[in-house]
């Protein structure tokens, strides 16, 4: 009778090594499925990064060429100086260019009225 429940234990034996073996099966797929997401994380990751390296290096880019290029305030303020002279520079011009037109006036209203004068003398010395 000592067979009976040494096969009683052997089956509970059994039984207990199935369940925990099942146990086992799911808490490593558990653990497979967690770890699979963790690589899929992991990669997704690294593509961001990569991503965003080359944002980074595309800025860099950028900002060598703008410091490159970039106007400096003492270039503008030169800048500045040669418009207003230039602006002075005409304008003077200008005033002297309108002194002449009136000079020039002055003189062709002066010859008119020697004209018309001379004109009206003579008229009237020959109406008289």
């Amino acid at each position: 009778m000592s067979d009976p429940p040494q096969t009683s234990g052997q089956a509970r034996l059994e039984l207990a090594i199935t369940r925990l073996s099942g146990s086992m099966d799911a808490a490593m797929a558990r653990i497979e499925g967690r770890l699979d997401l963790l690589v899929q994380r992991a990669e997704h990751s690294d593509r961001r990064a990569d991503d965003q390296d080359a944002k980074i290096e595309r800025l860099d880019e950028r900002a060598d060429q703008l410091e490159a290029t970039r106007i400096t305030r003492q270039e503008l303020d030169a800048r500045d100086e040669r418009i207003h002279a230039a602006a002075v520079r005409r304008q003077e011009e200008a005033s002297q260019a309108a002194a002449r037109r009136l000079t020039v006036i002055g003189i062709v209203v002066a010859v008119v009225s020697i004209g018309v004068s001379a004109t009206l003398s003579v008229i009237a010395i020959i109406v008289n």
